[in-house]
C-alpha cells in the first residue's frame, strides 16, 4: 500500500490530469469506471489469486522505470498517451515490486483495464468517434424512415419537425464509445468465453456501440422536436450512462442467442472463476524463499525510483503560474469593443455543447454590420487554458461534421494593424438547410502564447515541446464572411474586425509572465 500511494504522489500531475480530462468529458467517462471493473474481473480470479503466494521479482522496480521514464518524456514533449500511461505504468509497478510475477500473470486480465484509466488524446479519438457518429446518424435517419417519422439528414445534423439536433457534438464526434469498449472488455474477461469468442466481442464493440447510440438518439431527436427545449438535453444527458446497461444486455443476448443455436461459445476447461461456477482448482505456489537481501532491495530500489520521479516532476511550474496571465486575457476580452469606426456588433451565443468541449477561458463572439457600407462578418476568439481543448474546435472537423462540405481552402496571410502577419487558413463550405443553400468562408487561425500567430492545428500540436507553456494554453480564431464579398473586400473585412482587438491577441501571443526554461527546468 505504501508503494502504491508513493506511485500516486509520484505521477500526481498526470493523475490529477487525467481526473480534470474524465471532469469534463464524457468521452473519457471510462475513467470512472476502471476501479469498479478491475475489482469485478479480480473478484471473478479470487480463486486462483488466493492460492498464489506473493514472491520475490525485480519486475516491479523495473516497470516503475519503464513507466516514470515514459511518463517524463510525455510530460516533456506534450505526449499525453505516454504521460498518463507511464503513470499508470508505475503504479502497476509498485504493485508488481510486491506481488511477484506469479500473482501478476494470474492477475494480468484485470491488470489490463488499468489501461483504460488512460484518456485517449483528442486527435486520436475523433479519428475512431467521428466516423462512428456519422455511422449513428445515418442509422438514426433509417430508423426514423422504418417509423414513418419525417427527418431530413445533412451531414451529423437530423431535421425532424424544423428542429436540427446534431448528432453529440459537431466537434468532439459519438460519445462513451471507450467506456462501451470497457464494457465489451470486462464481459469478455469476466466470462469463460473462447479465445475467438472474446476476440468477437472487441472486434465488434464499435457495431454495439453504434446501436446503442442510436436508441439514444431517436428518442432525442423525437424530443427536441416535439417537447420543450429542457426534456431532449436532460434525456440525452441521463441516457448515455443507461446505454452502458444495455451495451451489457446486448452482449448477454448474444452470447445466449449462440448457445441456443449450440454454438460453442464457452471454454469449460479454463473458467476465470465466474460466480455460479467453481474455478478450475490451482496449484498453490510456495512461498517466496528468495535471499531476504534480494527482496529487500527490490524494495528500496522501488521506492527510491518513485521518490526520484515525485521530486523531479516538482521543479516544474504548475497551473497557478499562469494565473495571473488568463485573469488579463478574461479581462481584456470582457472589454472588447461592440461598436468602432463604421462597424456596430451583437453578441452571439456560442451553443452549449461547443462550451463544454471547449472550456474556454475568454470568448469574443460578436456578428458585425458596416452601417455604412453593405459588409458584415461574424468574429470568434476562444481562449482556453489547456491548448488540448481545441484539438477538436477547427474548420475541417466542426463544419463537415454540422453538415457543410468544404469546398476550398487556401493558405493566407494578413496584415492588420497593430499585429505582426498573420498566417491563417481560408475555408470554403456549403450546406443544404431548410432556408436554402448556406455557403461561407471561414478565416482561421491560432494563437500560441511564447510562438505567436499560427496558421493551423498542425501547429498547435507540434509547439508542444516546452512544459512551461502547457498552463498558458491556446486560443482560434475565426472570422466568418459570406462568399457575396470579393477577395479584396473580404480582406479588409478581416482586417479591420481583427485591429481593434489587437491588446488581447497580442497579450494572448506573448506573455509577459511566461517562465524563462532555462530557470526553471530541474
Amino acid at each position: 500500500m505504501a508503494l502504491a500511494l508513493l506511485a500516486v504522489w509520484a505521477g500526481l500531475r498526470a493523475w490529477s490530469d487525467i481526473l480534470y480530462i474524465a471532469q469534463r468529458d464524457e468521452e473519457a467517462s471510462q475513467v470512472w469506471l476502471v476501479l469498479p471493473v478491475f475489482i469485478w474481473l479480480a473478484w471473478t480470479r479470487r480463486a486462483v489469486i488466493t492460492v498464489t503466494a506473493p514472491r520475490f521479482s525485480w519486475l516491479g522496480p523495473g516497470l516503475i522505470a519503464a513507466g516514470l521514464g515514459g511518463s517524463l518524456y510525455g510530460f516533456l514533449n506534450l505526449n499525453q498517451a505516454m504521460w498518463h500511461g507511464g503513470a499508470v505504468l508505475a503504479l502497476v509497478g509498485s504493485f508488481a515490486a510486491v506481488a511477484g510475477r506469479p500473482l501478476v500473470v494470474r492477475m494480468l486480465p484485470a491488470l489490463i483495464v488499468l489501461a483504460f484509466w488512460v484518456p485517449v488524446p483528442g486527435m486520436i479519438r475523433q479519428q475512431i468517434a467521428i466516423p462512428l457518429q456519422t455511422a449513428s446518424a445515418a442509422a438514426s435517419a433509417f430508423v426514423f424512415t422504418l417509423l414513418g417519422l419525417p427527418v431530413e439528414r445533412t451531414g451529423n445534423i437530423l431535421i425532424y419537425n424544423g428542429q436540427e439536433v446534431a448528432v453529440a457534438e459537431a466537434c468532439n464526434g459519438m460519445r462513451m464509445v471507450f467506456a462501451l469498449l470497457l464494457v465489451a472488455y470486462a464481459f469478455a474477461f469476466a466470462n469463460p468465453l473462447r479465445s475467438s469468442v472474446r476476440a468477437l466481442v472487441l472486434i465488434f464493440s464499435p457495431v454495439a456501440a453504434v446501436f446503442c447510440n442510436v436508441l439514444r438518439l431517436v428518442p432525442t431527436v423525437i424530443l427536441y422536436g416535439q417537447s420543450p427545449e429542457k426534456w431532449g438535453p436532460l434525456f440525452h444527458n441521463l441516457a448515455g450512462w443507461g446505454m452502458l446497461v444495455v451495451a451489457f444486455g446486448v452482449l448477454m443476448g448474444s452470447v445466449r442467442v449462440l448457445q441456443w443455436a449450440e454454438v460453442p461459445v464457452l471454454d469449460e476447461q479454463h473458467p476465470p472463476g465466474v460466480p455460479r461456477r467453481t474455478p478450475r482448482p490451482s496449484t498453490p505456489l510456495p512461498p517466496d524463499r528468495g535471499p531476504r537481501g534480494g527482496r529487500t532491495a527490490a524494495m528500496v530500489a522501488a521506492a527510491l525510483l518513485l521518490l526520484g520521479g515525485a521530486l523531479w516532476f516538482q521543479g516544474y511550474p504548475t497551473a497557478t503560474s499562469a494565473a495571473d496571465y488568463h485573469a488579463r486575457v478574461l479581462q481584456l476580452a470582457r472589454a472588447a469593443p461592440r461598436a468602432f469606426g463604421p462597424w456596430s456588433g451583437v453578441a452571439n451565443d456560442i451553443p452549449p455543447s461547443a462550451v463544454e468541449l471547449l472550456r474556454p477561458n475568454a470568448t469574443v463572439s460578436r456578428s458585425f454590420t458596416d452601417t455604412v457600407g453593405n459588409r458584415g462578418g461574424q468574429l470568434l476568439i476562444v481562449q482556453c487554458r489547456d491548448a488540448r481543448d481545441l484539438a477538436g474546435h477547427w474548420p475541417p472537423n466542426c463544419y463537415p461534421s454540422s453538415g457543410f462540405t468544404e469546398t476550398g481552402r487556401t493558405l493566407t496571410t494578413w496584415d492588420t494593424p497593430g499585429l505582426p502577419p498573420i498566417q491563417g487558413v481560408s475555408y470554403r463550405f456549403e450546406r443544404a438547410s431548410t432556408e436554402g443553400r448556406i455557403a461561407l468562408i471561414v478565416d482561421n487561425f491560432l494563437v500560441l502564447p511564447g510562438v505567436g500567430l499560427v496558421p493551423d492545428m498542425a501547429a498547435v500540436r507540434g509547439a508542444g515541446d516546452d512544459p512551461q507553456r502547457r498552463h498558458f494554453g491556446a486560443a482560434q480564431v475565426q472570422v466568418v464572411t459570406a462568399p457575396g464579398l470579393n477577395e479584396t473586400q473580404r480582406r479588409a473585412v478581416v482586417a479591420e474586425l481583427l485591429a481593434p482587438h489587437a491588446e488581447l491577441l497580442n497579450t494572448i501571443a506573448f506573455p509577459s509572465d511566461l517562465p524563462d526554461p532555462a530557470a526553471t527546468t530541474p
